[in-house]
């Protein structure tokens, strides 16, 4: 109970209004019951006092004893204090004063006034208080007053006085007013029991409805409040129950899209961050978080201050702001866009950073890639245009001259296909549409012919071709023979060509734990540092700082295609002596 306020305010309530009737009650009795009794005293008087007049009138006018007698009865008789004047203020006779009325007596010359305007032929009936007793008497009392006067034709010869006392009302009414208190007392404990009962079953559902409001309050949308009760009560728990339903619904709902749109945030690629009014950080997704460890080169670097500005801008202007930024070694491009409420104005703004390095980069491939390309088809057709020109015009008129177009017509007609098959089987593999199956098989007999068939080329222009493979045989490898010999045919075709003649050119495989490292290295000029990173991508030999022309440019991008296909890696690094170092691997499993 000392928790259920409304109980107790409920039976607080009842309490203060019975007590309050209560005290209404007794204090309105208290005041108007003695004047109420008064006057029904004095109309309960009034023919008696008549009576004594008629009697007193005969006794004026025939001299009749019998009616003096009347006037000395005892008080008790007319239950009040009965006096005869004559017309000079002279008590006649007076009732007799018993001892239990005898400190009640009141002295009638407190009343000669009064008794004055009877005998002037007044009839006066009214309460008097705290009139001057008797010199018996202690103190002051309230009393009734009656006064007849008493006629004989038209004269007046004397008057009937009568005096009642008030206490002796108030006494009679003592009784009364104690079985009064004693009803409203008895009244307000037999209602408490059935007061509390009401009260508990009034505040019960509404304590369990609190109860219910709470733990939903803390998120627990299965509270269900009792409502089963009738009336406004019945319908409020209804009402509640509802809310609690529709309100866990909606929650459910917001929470699936919140989670829905944080992991659709989170698995984007372009970075997120949201910021507030104030333009402190409320959300940052991981692609962001990335950009910036790039960046800072494994450290989280802060974006640049212009950003924050772009921020503060949009939220105080409400337009979306794009700009391009270097961000460390990336290229991104950001656009801001406020947010608004439609009521509080702009209450948030959301960054979006896309990383534009990879796209640059190969737009910037795309435009090298086109040049080289065209390139390469030119220097073939320009020749195949310069030979074929004369021989329409009929410029060539020796067969010996003849035949010395007709070669350098199919040397670069062959050139020109080479070109073609290789960018075709770069975009091939680059697309994976070339059959890459692996199999076990020896590595040591495609080593020998590949090294066969190119010694005749070495001995054709002046190098020195040198097979160096483990006296052991070489484990088994998994992979695809064709691709592999098509990689080392790749490699010795680079050494042959920008390794000047007399070069050595060493074709090595090593063992390892877990593959074995095939190495083609020359002792040629080398290849400068700053050129190393690019040496795999296509056209490289278009670089003029490199010379020679007998390739296409695409036999190391190829090679690095296939072996990537195939689960390998292959580096290229200058030797400490001179020349250059290809390796490539080729694993067991």
């Amino acid at each position: 109970m000392r928790k259920n306020l409304s109980l107790r305010r409920i039976l607080l309530l009842v309490v203060m209004s019975v007590m309050l009737s209560a005290s209404i009650t007794l204090g309105a009795y208290s005041v108007l019951s003695p004047r109420i009794f008064a006057q029904a005293k004095l109309v309960e008087l009034y023919p008696r006092a008549q009576y004594l007049a008629e009697q007193a009138s005969q006794y004026f006018e025939k001299g009749d004893s019998q009616s003096m007698q009347l006037f000395g009865m005892d008080s008790r008789q007319w239950e009040a204090t009965v006096y005869l004047v004559d017309a000079d203020h002279r008590v006649l006779a007076h009732s007799n004063f018993d001892e239990a009325s005898a400190s009640h007596v009141i002295d009638i010359e407190s009343f000669d006034s009064v008794v004055q305007e009877v005998l002037d032929g007044k009839e006066l009936t009214y309460v008097s208080y705290l009139v001057k007793p008797a010199a018996t008497a202690s103190s002051p009392v309230d009393l009734l007053f009656i006064g007849l006067p008493v006629t004989i034709g038209d004269s007046v010869v004397g008057a009937v006085i009568m005096l009642k006392p008030l206490e002796e009302i108030i006494s009679a009414m003592s009784t009364l007013s104690s079985t009064l208190r004693f009803s409203m007392m008895t009244v307000l404990f037999c209602m408490m029991p059935l007061v509390y009962w009401l009260s508990k079953r009034i505040t019960l559902p509404i304590h369990e409805m609190r109860q219910a409001a709470l733990r939903m309050a803390a998120g627990d949308f299965l509270a269900q409040a009792n409502d089963q009760e009738k009336g406004e009560i019945g319908d409020l728990a209804h009402a509640l129950n509802h809310l609690c339903r529709q309100l866990g619904n909606t929650i459910g709902e917001l929470t699936h899209e919140r989670n829905q749109a944080v992991a659709i945030i989170n698995t984007l690629g372009e970075g997120i961050l949201a910021v507030d009014a104030q333009g402190h950080p409320t959300q940052i997704n991981p692609a962001l978080q990335t950009m910036m460890m790039v960046a800072g080169k494994g450290t989280t670097s802060p974006l640049p201050p212009e950003i924050w500005d772009d921020y503060q801008i949009a939220l105080k202007e409400n337009r979306s702001i794009d700009r391009n930024f270097l961000f460390g070694e990336l290229l991104i491009h950001a656009t801001i866009t406020p947010i608004s409420d439609g009521r509080m104005g702009q209450v948030s703004a959301i960054g979006v950073f896309r990383d534009e390095t990879q796209a640059h980069q190969l737009e910037q491939t795309r435009r090298d890639y086109v040049a080289n390309v065209s390139h390469e088809l030119r220097t073939p057709l320009t020749a195949l245009r310069a030979m074929i020109e004369p021989l329409r015009d009929g410029l060539i008129h020796t067969e010996e001259k003849r035949r010395e177009t007709y070669d350098i017509i199919l040397r670069e007609t062959m050139r020109l296909s080479r070109l073609v098959d290789d960018m075709l089987e770069l975009s091939r593999l680059q697309r994976g549409r070339l059959a890459l199956e692996k199999i076990r098989f020896p590595l040591e007999p495609v080593l020998h012919d590949t090294a066969s068939i190119y010694a005749a080329k070495a001995a054709d222009t002046g190098h020195i071709l040198v097979l160096d493979v483990p006296s052991s045989t070489l484990p088994p490898v998994l992979g695809n023979p064709d691709r592999i010999e098509q990689v080392l045919a790749a490699l010795l075709n680079n050494a042959f060509t920008y390794a000047p003649p007399g070069s050595r050119i060493v074709l090595q495989a090593e063992a390892r734990e877990d593959h074995v490292r095939i190495t083609v290295e020359d002792n040629g000029p080398g290849i400068r540092p700053e050129d190393l990173p690019h040496v795999f991508e296509r056209f490289y030999k278009a670089d003029k700082s490199h010379g020679g022309t007998g390739g296409t440019g695409l036999g190391l991008a190829i090679a690095r295609e296939m072996l990537q296909k195939l689960g390998e890696n292959i580096t290229a690094e200058n030797c400490g002596g001179g020349g250059a170092r290809f390796s490539f691997t080729v694993h067991y499993e």
